[in-house]
């Protein structure tokens, strides 16, 4: 197990992503991805469905892909 991919981010840590950098590049871009690559222990689907949730109470249009 890779400790650089196991962690699990906060609500806290996702809501700052946007409030510092998603809501400046969402205004200059028409779309985007975001790639959880924290997946040692399954982190990274629950912390994608927290982001998704943070984004659309941000106002973005926010969709999972099954990529």
């Amino acid at each position: 197990m890779q400790k650089q991919f196991d962690y699990d981010y906060s609500d806290a840590e996702l809501k700052e992503w946007i409030d510092r950098r998603i809501l400046s590049m969402a205004d200059r871009a028409k779309t985007g991805m975001i790639f959880f690559n924290n997946h040692v222990r399954g982190q990274a689907p629950r912390n994608a469905q927290t982001m998704i949730r943070l984004l659309t109470d941000a106002g973005l249009t926010a969709a999972a892909s099954s990529r």
